[in-house]
Parts: structure tokens; C-alpha cells; sequence
């Protein structure tokens, strides 16, 4: 088991339930020292370094 920082589209609960089996307890987090960008050509954004914080959560305990 372990705990996993997701941002995104992995914070909403019905797309989660598509990617990861069983129920697992979520906590607001940050992650420092990163930013979110687009992808060119993608809808969905990436994480670089940089100055900045990414909202997310924390999912604790997900299977491996």
C-alpha cells in the first residue's frame, strides 16, 4: 500500500473509480516546488518544476 499525490482529473471521484479498485481515504494536499502546465496537444495538464504549488489530494493507503 501506498500514498499517492493526484491532481487533475484523478480528483474527481467517478474517474477514480475507473482507475483504481476499492475505497480509500482522501486528504487535501499541495505539492510545492511544481507547477501545472499544459500539454501541447493533450487535455491534460502536466507537472514540471518551478515555483509554485499543485492543489491536490493525498489518497492514502492505494494498492500497489
Amino acid at each position: 500500500m501506498s500514498n499517492l499525490f493526484v491532481y487533475g482529473a484523478l480528483m474527481y471521484g467517478d474517474i477514480w473509480k475507473h482507475v483504481v479498485k476499492g475505497n480509500c481515504k482522501k486528504y487535501k494536499g499541495k505539492l510545492s516546488g511544481y507547477r501545472r502546465l499544459k500539454i501541447h496537444n493533450k487535455i491534460y495538464p502536466g507537472l514540471v518544476n518551478g515555483n509554485g504549488e499543485v492543489d491536490g489530494y493525498i489518497r492514502i493507503n492505494v494498492s500497489d
